[in-house]
């Protein structure tokens, strides 16, 4: 899964990646530090620069994301959670860029269209509660559910769920900031926020999406054998 992440920033253009992970994973790090920057050149002709955060305690997508600030600076970045896989002919990073380029402040994420017998595959949050079309045909989210919220009921057609892929600018880092909970700081609260202030645009996602964080998720992958 984070190989095909990193991939993924790397077929985009991006010229520096910047990984959290443990400090107590050293397998992994020894493959991000020396085996994934080999088969970056070896597959894709290029390895960006890489720069590891470490996270000594998992408390949260929120904390994790915090940790780069740091090596963000003042332009829009691409945050991309690894448990998420689209089957498509264009990786859903690309398929974001391409169809709209960040403007200043305005945040871009990956929309799904989900029917409700795909529920049970992803996980409970991010799912759409309010958007308003805009002139251009584009989704300004108002409102996404909250962790372990249940999906909107609906009658008939899908509904649109956002997923791990990103385009944000460092405005988020203050909100996470406010919206900092306690054992677990997730990163759901400050991305509600941005959504509040109408400051994310859905792009939808051409493909079959899998939550790989989801066991069923997982399984629905392995059974389309695409790994």
């Amino acid at each position: 899964m984070i190989y095909h992440a990193l991939k993924e920033a790397t077929l985009c253009g991006v010229k520096k990646l910047v990984v959290v992970v443990s400090p107590r994973k050293p397998s992994l790090i020894h493959y991000l530090e020396k085996e994934w920057p080999k088969e970056a050149r070896a597959e894709l002709g290029k390895a960006p620069e890489l720069k590891l955060v470490f996270q000594p305690e998992p408390r949260g997508s929120g904390e994790a994301l915090y940790r780069a600030k740091g090596e963000v600076g003042e332009d829009p970045f691409l945050w991309l959670m690894p448990d998420f896989y689209l089957e498509a002919k264009r990786t859903a990073s690309e398929q974001i860029l391409q169809t709209l380029s960040p403007s200043k402040g305005v945040n871009l994420v990956g929309l799904l269209e989900l029917k409700p017998e795909r529920f049970p595959f992803f996980g409970k949050v991010g799912y759409v509660k309010e958007a308003v079309i805009t002139p251009e045909g584009r989704f300004k989210i108002k409102e996404l559910s909250s962790k372990g919220e249940d999906p909107p009921q609906t009658l008939s057609g899908p509904v649109l769920k956002a997923v791990g892929r990103w385009v944000l600018w460092p405005e988020v880092f203050e909100w996470l900031e406010r919206t900092r909970g306690g054992d677990e700081w997730d990163d759901t609260p400050a991305l509600q926020m941005l959504c509040l202030h109408g400051k994310v645009i859905g792009v939808i996602l051409e493909g079959k999406g899998f939550d790989l964080g989801n066991p069923l998720g997982y399984r629905d992958l392995e059974a389309s054998a695409l790994l």
